[in-house]
């Protein structure tokens, strides 16, 4: 319970960050923004209108500095804002720093796999080396963005220290059954699949279910 509230508030900071990001750039004009010399500043919005009159494909003669400052404006609300999100990672971070995050546990499959080889238990070492692939690039992952999601709802909740208390204790709560359905349900299916064929089918239905989750997330 203490490791998933630390997660939660971890998360939750990396959300409020996120959301910050995504109102500023969102509200994004030229005209707003601060010049460290005010004096800079015609000079400063005269080179972006001009870069923004490079980029526009339809490039109009009676063009005025002012529709392009405006346009430039409209470009990043619309189209640098979502890229930087995106970038940042859509689900608070991106899929490649939550694999890596867990990686150890698909290295714990490849020992397991080559002792078990080794002896002759091939099915045991390929269950628990498929069993970390599944945890590294699906499960953590999935878990990740399932708490992330709790916590960017609290973006929305906090009204007060003690009202973003109780709902962190809550969504603590409602996240076990989620984790234990991520992390515990394949590693229980695997410990049942080792003498079943049955459980080792219905480990690798999970798992592809996860797959295609994962696919449709991160796509």
């Amino acid at each position: 319970m203490v490791g998933i509230v630390s997660v939660l508030i971890i998360l939750r900071g990396a959300a409020e960050e996120s959301a910050s990001l995504q109102r500023v750039l969102s509200a994004f004009t030229i005209q707003a923004t601060q010049c460290h010399d005010e004096s800079d500043r015609l000079l400063v919005q005269g080179h972006v209108a001009m870069l923004e009159l490079s980029l526009r494909k339809d490039r109009e003669d009676n063009f005025s500095e002012e529709q392009a400052l405006d346009s430039f404006n409209t470009r990043v609300q619309e189209e640098l804002a979502p890229a930087v999100l995106l970038n940042l990672g859509r689900h608070c971070l991106p899929y490649k720093v939550m694999a890596a995050c867990a990686v150890s546990s698909c290295l714990d499959g490849v020992d397991t796999l080559a002792v078990a080889l080794h002896g002759g238990a091939v099915r045991y070492g390929v269950l628990n080396f498929l069993t970390g692939l599944e945890q590294t690039f699906l499960s953590f992952p999935l878990m990740t963005i399932f708490l992330n999601s709790l916590a960017a709802r609290r973006l929305d909740m906090r009204r007060g220290r003690l009202t973003e208390l109780m709902f962190i204790v809550a969504s603590s709560v409602a996240a076990l059954p989620a984790i234990f359905a991520f992390l515990g349900l394949p590693v229980l299916l695997k410990r049942l699949a080792y003498e079943s064929d049955v459980y080792a089918a219905a480990l690798c239905a999970w798992v592809l279910l996860e797959l295609v989750t994962t696919l449709r997330l991160f796509r």
